[in-house]
């Protein structure tokens, strides 16, 4: 009785190259896609006259400053400028954008590993 000697499933065949390429299709493909259902979502059910506060009053940060000073202002900013880019619509744009900067780098990437 002879034994067939089966190549190993496990194993891939492809080279760096092909593995960051195809990689970075389906970071592109799967990013645009959800991108696109989280604006969909946000559109659809969106409710009038109910926005986020972004705690953007004077007499807010005038408090924040006072007790923690200027860097500590700028902190609170920047953490409310943060997370205004996790909700609704504007979510979706960062999840786009982030999408094609990693694709690109992988392209990129595989691009460099070719030469």
């Amino acid at each position: 009785m002879k034994h067939i000697k089966l190549d190993d499933p496990t194993k891939s065949h492809r080279t760096l190259h092909e593995k960051f390429y195809l990689t970075g299709i389906a970071v592109l493909i799967v990013g645009l896609l959800g991108a696109i259902l989280v604006y969909w979502s946000a559109v659809h059910s969106a409710v009038p006259g109910l926005d986020i506060d972004n705690g953007g009053d004077k007499q807010y940060d005038y408090q924040v400053e006072r007790m923690g000073g200027q860097v500590q202002l700028m902190m609170v900013q920047f953490n409310h400028w943060l997370g205004s880019l996790f909700h609704g619509t504007t979510l979706a744009y960062t999840l786009a954008v982030i999408s094609v900067a990693v694709a690109l780098v992988c392209f990129w990437l595989a691009d460099l590993i070719k030469e």
